[in-house]
């Protein structure tokens, strides 16, 4: 290659838009909503059956009106008390996130998973068959089911495009590697059962709606001083005394991603100095302290 045609080389590469890390614009952004907190069983005390019903409802009204108005569409896949049949079951997810990453348009898609959590990885869906008016949920694996599900119905261009998840199910830190398996880049969840959704989620939405990092988001979401408190009031009820209750959540992933960033977006990685290399700084040191 002679002189000149390295030049133009050059000037290509700067001159040309990188599509990979250039910014995301609301059109080429989309956002998905899972929530299904129906415990399914007749059995369920109405008491609760209600509860998790407010929070559903309270949570997707939540996301909306932090960060709706980022996003070019949100699409919601929700359950509810009385729906005659099953609606947030593993195919109707992965078929939602089929038709919204089908779209040539759009680059990026986010999701933010209300479900319930257990430990060991799994979350729980609804069964696609009901027995005897019971809508019986059904315990998943997001790093086997899920992502085997997801995997083998959309492609990989399809799953390039996933970019942050933010989920609210108990024990969320154990499905984080399943999540980053499916192809989202980012993930975060609770180390237990989670209770601060109210004070907590507001704290995450406005902070990635501003523009900061995921991990600063989450951090911020960590933060909440109301935390503790709801932490320690749930984990005096009968119902959850021999759960561990713990909100905090942790993340992983490339958590250096903002709103307006691409999920081809790669965070740099500070690098550590080596025992060997702090051991010859203090020498170093040493060594000019006794010169003088």
């Amino acid at each position: 290659m002679n002189k000149k045609s390295l030049v133009v080389l050059l000037a290509a590469l700067f001159l040309v838009p990188n599509t990979a890390f250039s910014k995301l614009s609301k059109a080429e952004r989309d956002l998905v909503i899972i929530s299904h907190l129906d415990p399914g069983s007749a059995k369920t005390k109405q008491f609760w059956k209600d509860v998790y019903t407010v929070i559903e409802r309270e949570g997707v009204n939540m996301v909306r009106a932090h960060i709706g108005r980022k996003y070019r569409k949100v699409h919601v896949l929700r359950s509810k008390l009385r729906d005659s049949k099953p609606t947030v079951t593993l195919k109707t997810v992965v078929n939602l996130l089929n038709k919204v990453t089908r779209r040539s348009k759009t680059r990026a898609v986010d999701m933010m998973w209300m479900t319930h959590g257990l430990d060991g990885g799994r979350i729980q869906l609804q069964k696609t068959v009901v027995k005897e008016g019971d809508k019986i949920n059904k315990n998943l694996s997001v790093e086997d089911d899920i992502a085997k599900a997801i995997g083998g119905a959309l492609s990989r261009r399809q799953r390039a495009k996933f970019r942050m998840i933010f989920s609210t199910a108990c024990w969320g830190a154990s499905h984080i590697r399943g999540w980053l398996k499916v192809g989202f880049k980012a993930a975060s969840g609770s180390r237990a059962v989670f209770t601060d959704a109210a004070a907590s989620y507001p704290r995450f939405l406005n902070n990635w709606r501003a523009g900061r990092t995921f991990r600063k988001a989450v951090d911020k979401a960590n933060t909440t001083q109301k935390h503790d408190l709801s932490d320690k009031f749930v984990a005096k009820l009968k119902r959850f005394s021999r759960f561990r209750v713990d909100s905090f959540r942790l993340t992983s992933g490339q958590t250096c991603m903002t709103i307006d960033s691409s999920p081809s977006m790669l965070c740099r990685r500070k690098t550590r100095p080596s025992k060997t290399r702090k051991k010859k700084r203090r020498m170093k040191m040493k060594m000019k302290s006794s010169a003088k």
